[in-house]
């Protein structure tokens, strides 16, 4: 497999880093290698997963020989820095079903399925790791994963390659120092510094062994989904030792970080697994009647494809049951809709036992601890005073905010540090770039309250669309008729917020589903630079430059809403920029802002009152913003308004209400 000149120097490159840390013995490869060249049918290689760096030390082996498709799960995929990577080794995604498995998370997995097939019947080589996840401890554990047993068994002339890769246990890249998957670039970064301080190639290496092994002796192709995966466990679970015989479990091995001393990183691994049996012990004594057992046996003997009565309460889901993710988020799904059970730790289902006291309340997931006085908006002294939105349309108000409160703090949510408007302005432009090129004349946009969304609203408007703000707790039925009514050919979205949904079913509307972590990965330089140009421009010469001064009227419609549709098909309420923003102006006067004022946008976009009120308002007045996904969960919105020093908080009474049940006096205090 001839590789081109770049993947060349990426292999280069990466092999001569890796080398300054880690001294790698492969064996088996020839083997392999000379079996491929005899035969171009696809390979399925199946490494174990000791530590994030071992991805990258398999394909500096694999890739100039074998150039596997790696399979990623989603939250690797999309991180910050890594599209880089992904886009070379030609990786695909695929959601990490954990506690929620709705009809967009299976979706999203049978198309990857169907993606490796395919690759394989053509034969392309792909890299999966069984057991979906970094290893907790010094073996390997697959438990009743379904995925590789279903391609096996669906592609039966596939070669199968078992990788092992021992050593990596103990390095910063896997859990064995805190028990928690660490953040990648920061454990980088931390070994770049351990690099220089030991003048870069004098820095202690770390011993690591690859075994590559093709058509494994005994591997039980036609066996069961357990049968395979106890064959993996086994096979993976025999590290060798120098003394020339094998442990069922890794050792742990330390390096350095220094040649000459004995510098090594602290763990905490123990004491958090501690806590963690603490956390077990201390579990509500529940009782659990016969109805209780009876409908969870049931449950559980459904999915295991298994009569009750071979269902025992100390049965162990996954290697006892053969129960695998999915599996297992259908049962977080029915202890939700069931039993209003939702705050379980996602590490607690193991047994049956488990599954009936988490139905009966036993558990509940450890609440996180409250943060201090002091809020996550930076000290502004100097701010400006609040004003009323300036422009005839949205796109002319917004961009007036932006140049007059250029440095000063926009918004902020819980998985978005504090933007400035400069910022926020940067982002739009350049997003609406890409949006400028989609199909129609509205864009759907199905999202939470949170900072993307709102950046993606302006970036519609600045790139001539009409966003239409659709509203996915009304069902298929009604967001078909509202696509179908518009013609929408686009609705953007975000993987993270589809996969988090429960009870999602979008049908063929996920066909016109465009997340925006796939449009991000997909902006080139010229597109960050062409926005980059934009931002420097003032108001009235972009509005000219972006063909919108002339283009959209105030009595154009802004944004397109829809009516419940409980009864009936929802109505579509186009509202203009003149309506929007002369009830924003005429309301301001009403309301005593202050330049401390933050505002709480925790009401659905697709909600009118969440879309103007709570989410355009406080952005185009130059109020501080904190947004917030989801007006159902009280005691988040009770730790966000005492975190970031919420004043305005406006919201529906019902929602009020169970807020007033569950907040403490501190908690609402900055509330005026």
């Amino acid at each position: 497999m001839k590789l081109k000149l770049w993947q060349r120097v990426f292999l280069w490159i990466a092999k001569r880093i890796l080398s300054l840390r880690y001294a790698i013995e492969v064996k088996g490869l020839d083997r392999a290698i000379k079996k491929k060249l005899k035969d171009e049918s696809g390979i399925l290689f199946l490494p174990n997963h000791p530590a994030e760096i071992d991805p990258v030390i398999l394909y500096t082996i694999l890739m100039k020989h074998f150039n596997p498709r790696p399979l990623v799960v989603e939250h690797f995929y999309y991180m910050s820095g890594m599209h880089f990577f992904m886009r070379i080794v030609k990786a695909f995604p695929i959601p990490e079903v954990k506690t929620t498995a709705n009809q967009w998370k299976v979706k999203s997995v049978e198309k990857a399925f169907d993606t490796l097939k395919k690759g394989i019947e053509q034969g392309e080589n792909f890299m999966i790791y069984p057991s979906g996840h970094l290893k907790k401890a010094g073996y390997e554990v697959i438990g009743g994963n379904s995925f590789i047993h279903r391609l096996i068994h669906e592609c039966p002339d596939v070669k199968i390659v078992l990788i092992r890769t021992t050593g990596l246990w103990g390095s910063c890249f896997s859990r064995a120092i805190t028990g928690q998957v660490p953040p990648f670039w920061e454990v980088f970064m931390t070994g770049a510094k351990v690099l220089f301080k030991n003048w870069i190639f004098f820095a202690p290496k770390r011993k690591v062994l690859v075994e590559v092994e093709i058509d494994p002796q005994g591997f039980p192709r036609q066996g069961t989904r357990l049968e395979i995966n106890k064959y993996l466990e086994k096979w993976y679970n025999a590290y060798p030792t120098e003394e020339g015989y094998e442990l069922t479990e890794e050792p742990l091995k330390l390096v350095s970080y220094k040649r000459n001393a004995e510098v090594y990183p602290e763990i905490t691994y123990f004491a958090e697994e501690e806590k963690q049996e603490k956390k077990t012990t201390t579990a509500r004594q529940v009782e659990l009647s016969s109805v209780l057992k009876k409908a969870i046996t049931e449950k559980i003997a459904e999915l295991a494809d298994l009569s009750p009565g071979k269902i025992k309460e100390e049965s162990a889901l996954a290697s006892d049951l053969g129960l695998d993710s999915l599996d297992v988020a259908n049962i977080y799904t029915f202890l939700d809709t069931e039993y209003g059970v939702r705050n379980i730790q996602t590490e607690r289902l193991n047994t049956v036992l488990d599954v009936m006291i988490a139905a009966a309340g036993g558990f509940e997931k450890e609440e996180k601890e409250e943060k201090g006085s002091d809020s996550g908006w930076p000290k502004e002294e100097d701010r400006p005073r609040a004003e009323r939105p300036d422009g005839k349309t949205l796109q002319e108000a917004f961009l007036r905010v932006c140049e007059r409160l250029e440095k000063y703090s926009a918004c902020a949510d819980a998985n978005t540090a504090v933007i400035p408007y400069k910022k926020m302005k940067l982002a739009a432009l350049v997003l609406s770039q890409k949006i400028r090129q989609y199909p129609g004349k509205y864009i759907g946009i199905m999202l939470p309250s949170s900072v993307g969304t709102y950046i993606t609203i302006f970036a519609c408007l600045l790139a001539g669309k009409i966003p239409a703000m659709l509203n996915w707790t009304v069902g298929l039925r009604s967001l078909g008729y509202a696509a179908e009514l518009l013609k929408l050919q686009v609705i953007l979205s975000s993987s993270k917020f589809l996969n988090k949904v429960d009870s999602l079913d979008l049908g063929d509307l996920d066909k016109l589903i465009v997340t925006l972590e796939d449009v991000k990965h997909g902006l080139s330089l010229k597109d960050k630079l062409k926005g980059l140009r934009l931002s420097w421009k003032k108001t009235k010469g972009l509005l000219r430059r972006l063909e919108l001064d002339t283009a959209i009227r105030e009595d154009d419609p802004a944004v397109v809403l829809f009516t419940s549709g409980t009864e009936t098909f929802p109505k579509a309420v186009p509202l203009s920029h003149k309506n929007i923003l002369e009830n924003q102006k005429a309301a301001f006067p009403s309301i005593s802002i202050e330049t401390e004022d933050v505002f709480y946008g925790v009401l659905p976009p697709f909600h009118s009152f969440g879309f103007s009120v709570t989410g355009l308002f406080p952005i185009l007045s130059g109020v501080k913003v904190f947004y917030a996904p989801d007006p159902t969960n009280v005691k988040g919105m009770a730790k966000d308004v005492f975190n970031w020093k919420v004043s305005i908080f406006c919201c529906a009474p019902s929602f009020f209400k169970n807020l007033f049940v569950v907040a403490t006096t501190q908690q609402l205090k900055s509330v005026r």
